[in-house]
């Protein structure tokens, strides 16, 4: 980037060797604390480099702003230090094995695609600093083209762990969510919303119906105030000749799925206008 040498920063680390101990330098390539940052976040966004040099992790990669492409081990962990975003029509590919360490209160938004693919021997696992920082959400937002997926990924330490929502258009969201886990969510492992929405078209009102038709197969929750929870939320607009409406619908699917420690709902729908 233009003003990489203005960001730079160096943070000596003590690493631990089998003989002596050396100093290592971490070069942050991009700034540590953006212009809208808080002092709090500063902080955190420095003890978290701290701990992860102390863990012998020195090669993580700092995450902000616009995202797509691949993630992949080589770049493993990827650190969340700031609120990202994957556009509309974009793509974030999370391979096999990759962490995420996503920063206090921080959240990643979807509004492209996101593949997070992981297997059995190698999953993909997004969480919090510590399992007293929560992280915010990973929002999924749905309007129409390639649908996600999440294969075997290990969520945690999140208020929302996996948000869904299915906002304007007559479109079916059919988010895979297969084989994943979700632990120690202080909301809910998952949450869905589908919103309907109207519009004036020559002086007639027309209405969006979108539907959340995700699947949720082989799924474990633990430790979350809620398991998942769906609203599904309908709209009502008054004209001169009367109400128009517009409907949304909720269809998911959930099978094979164990929910264990769950103080509030296992599986939960609210249904109303906005």
């Amino acid at each position: 980037m233009d003003s990489e040498n203005k960001y730079k920063q160096q943070i000596p680390m003590k690493k631990k060797s089998q003989h002596t101990d050396s100093s290592t330098t971490v070069v942050l390539k991009q700034p540590c604390r953006p212009a809208s940052g808080t002092p709090s976040k500063w902080r955190t966004d420095i003890c978290l480099l701290f701990l992860l040099g102390c863990l012998g992790q020195v090669h993580e990669t700092l995450v902000s702003g616009n995202i797509s492409g691949t993630w992949n081990k080589s770049g493993s962990p990827y650190v969340v230090i700031d609120n990202c975003t994957v556009l509309s029509g974009q793509t974030l590919t999370i391979e096999a094995g990759v962490t995420v360490i996503v920063g206090e209160t921080l959240e990643l938004d979807v509004f492209g695609q996101i593949q997070a693919l992981g297997t059995s021997a190698e999953p993909i696992t997004i969480r919090g600093v510590s399992s007293t920082n929560f992280w915010y959400r990973l929002y999924v937002q749905y309007g129409g083209g390639p649908q996600s997926e999440f294969i075997y990924c290990k969520f945690s330490d999140a208020q929302k762990a996996l948000e869904l929502a299915a906002y304007g258009g007559n479109v079916s969201m059919q988010t895979v969510i297969a084989n994943c886990s979700f632990a120690n969510c202080s909301n809910c492992g998952i949450s869905g919303t589908a919103q309907s929405s109207t519009y004036l078209y020559y002086s007639v009102v027309e209405g969006y119906s979108p539907t959340l038709d995700c699947s949720i197969n082989n799924c474990r929750f633990s430790n979350c105030n809620n398991g998942c929870w769906f609203w599904i939320q309908g709209v009502q607009w008054y004209t001169g000749a009367g109400y128009a409406n517009a409907y949304a619908g909720a269809n998911p699917k959930v099978a094979n799925c164990i929910f264990e420690l769950i103080p509030g709902t296992a599986l939960g729908f609210s249904v109303g206008n906005w």
